[in-house]
């Protein structure tokens, strides 16, 4: 029986503070690297690892995302998880499992690079969390920062970013699909607010890598990811 863990992708962003740099028409995921779209490098990045199956969850400007990826993607399936409304995070989160098929799965965020190997970081133990976060230290940070314990389970889930030096959340997820089991939540909610509230009750965990990260949200990131992911080089679009 397989056991490879299905994906979660969150590409359904907005990309307001890119608008001057990908135009209005571009959703922020599809934002050109290099005249490549960003998300093809996490799709590209997840195919060479060996994931098989990828749920992007989409809301603006979805059908250009759905009409370049088709139903496959250099042998990986994809689904899609449709937004008709903003969700939030969470809630694209909370639809999105709902095609899951495995116990846990590889969630990442549509708009940061992480240059860890996703399949390792699945693999290790994680029980009795329903969470794990992959973590970087990164100094001067404009993210939250958040603590753990000696046997590697969250302390502290901070959303501000007033420390000089920060374990930060690099957007790789490894999610449990009954992280929302039990608890009362709006249609529309935020992840990371979820974290902040429910991490002890979610038994949520780190792991902590010292690893390159690139978040291409906003326009000066994004331009310094031109360089660094241009020379990582990408998978074409074709099947192989």
């Amino acid at each position: 029986m397989d056991n490879t863990p299905d994906v979660i992708i969150l590409a359904g962003g907005l990309g307001t503070r890119l608008r001057s740099h990908i135009g209005e028409e571009i959703p922020k995921p599809m934002a050109p690297i290099r005249d490549t779209p960003f998300l093809q490098i996490l799709l590209s990045k997840c195919a060479r690892e060996g994931f098989k199956r990828v749920i992007l969850s989409v809301g603006y400007k979805q059908e250009v995302i759905m009409r370049y990826f088709g139903e496959r993607f250099l042998g990986v399936e994809i689904l899609y998880a449709r937004e008709q409304n903003p969700l939030g995070t969470g809630g694209a989160i909370s639809q999105a499992l709902k095609l899951a098929q495995t116990p846990y799965v590889l969630l990442l965020n549509g708009d940061t690079f992480f240059e860890i190997n996703f399949w390792d970081f699945m693999a290790k133990p994680h029980a009795p969390s329903r969470l794990k976060l992959a973590l970087t230290p990164m100094k001067n940070t404009r993210y939250g920062s958040i603590e753990l314990d000696s046997d590697g389970f969250i302390t502290r889930f901070s959303t501000d970013s007033n420390s000089a030096h920060s374990l930060i959340n690099a957007g790789v997820y490894k999610v449990s699909r009954d992280i929302f089991k039990g608890f009362c939540l709006l249609e529309t909610f935020s992840f990371e607010a979820f974290i902040a509230q429910h991490y002890r009750e979610i038994h949520a965990s780190g792991e902590v890598y010292e690893a390159r990260f690139i978040d291409i949200g906003i326009p000066q990131d994004y331009l310094k990811a031109q360089n660094y992911l241009g020379e990582l080089g990408v998978d074409s679009k074709k099947e192989s």
